[in-house]
Formats: structure tokens, sequence, C-alpha cells
């Protein structure tokens, strides 16, 4: 091992060990500290904090397992940081490569946040000023649509006036033909002794009549029928 891969191996071994120092060995750590150099407070404040949050995890399991778990995620970050830093050195020509990677995968993630974040202010305005459209434009839909079927009554109405006017103006003519044609019958009936005698048949002088003779004899059964 060169140099170089001791000095990595070394600061490895320092950061493993500062991220996993037991409660009592991060007192130890804090106390050295503050007996090579001049008193640091916040890294004092810092160190005493690490050591009550580790004296309260070791109280309670569950906090103690997230503890552990957040350990290994740093260390298992600067592993991968470290990796990363010797295949760099060990090929520099990767360095542009591993930054058009990284940064093509931020890209990604950053699609990916904004997707999830869901829409912005000024899409949300939008969306309740559409929404509140749509539901004025539904309402006058529901309206249009009863006074739609109310004019759809009222056209069923009026067919049903029509098809009774024409169906009264039918009957009302067939009724006045009727009674033309019994009067016919009854004309017919009164003079037939004359155009006997004269050996005269009306329907050969009179036009129109040969071809209604027909109905004339229906009629004059239907009323000798009747009597």
């Amino acid at each position: 091992m060169n140099n170089r891969d001791k000095a990595k191996a070394a600061d490895v071994d320092n950061n493993s060990a500062a991220v996993v120092a037991t409660p009592a060995e991060a007192a130890m750590q804090a106390e050295g500290g503050m007996q090579d150099q001049a008193p640091d407070h916040a890294a004092v404040a810092e160190a005493a904090a690490q050591v009550v949050g580790a004296m309260e995890a070791a109280s309670d399991p569950a906090k103690e397992r997230q503890r552990i778990e957040e350990q290994l995620a740093l260390l298992e970050q600067k592993k991968r940081e470290l990796s990363k830093a010797l295949v760099l050195a060990d090929h520099p020509a990767l360095q542009g490569p591993l930054r058009t990677i990284e940064g093509k995968l931020y890209a990604v993630s950053r699609v990916e946040t904004q997707m999830a974040a869901g829409l912005s202010k000024s899409e949300e305005k939008r969306k309740e000023s559409l929404a509140k459209k749509r539901e004025m434009l539904a309402l006058k839909k529901a309206d249009l649509a009863a006074k739609l079927a109310e004019i759809e009554d009222q056209i069923l109405v009026i067919d049903k006036d029509l098809l009774a006017l024409g169906d009264d103006r039918r009957d009302a003519f067939e009724a006045e033909r009727t009674s033309a044609l019994e009067a016919l019958v009854m004309v017919l009936s009164q003079h037939g002794r004359v155009f006997d005698t004269a050996k005269v048949d009306p329907a050969s002088i009179v036009e129109g009549l040969a071809a209604r003779m027909g109905e004339v004899q229906e009629t004059a059964e239907r009323l000798a029928g009747n009597v």
C-alpha cells in the first residue's frame, strides 16, 4: 500500500470512528479535544448534545436503533464519497463524465420533485377558476335541459291538437259528404218515376253521376235498412 492509500485509509478510519463513536468514546474525544486546544464552545456543546442523545438512545431500544441506522447511513454516504474520490484519483479523465451523469440525474430528480409537489399557486388559482366556471356551465346546462324538456312536452301537446284538428275536420267533411249522398239518393228516388216514364237514365245525361252510382246504391241500401 503506498502513502496515498495509507493516508486515505487513515482518513476513512478516523471518519468512521467519529460517526459510530459510543457515548463513552464521544465524551473522551470531547475531553481530549478540550485538553489539546482552546475550548470551542460550539464544539463542546455539540459533543455534549451527542453524549446526551447517545445516553437517551441507550435507554430506549427504538431510539438506539434509529441512532445506529442514522450512523450507518452516514457511513454509507461517506463510503460512496471516498470510493468516488479513489476512482477519480486513479482515473482523472472520468471527472467530466461523472459530473455530466450527476447533472442529468439531478435533473431527473428535480423534475420528479416538482411532479410530487403538485400544482403551483397560479395553477391552483386557475384550477379553482375553471372549476367555478364549469359548475356555472353545468347549472346552465341543467336549466337548459329542463327548458328543453318543457318545450318538447309543449310540442307533443301541439301535435296532438293538430292531429285532433285534422280528425275533426275530416269527420266533419265525411258527415257532410254522407248527408250530401243521402240527399242525392232522396232526390233520385223522388224523381225516379218521372225518369222511368220518360225511359231516361239520369246517370246517362248527368255528368259525374254514373261514376257515383255505386256509392248511391250503397247509401240507398243503408237508408232502406235503417227504415
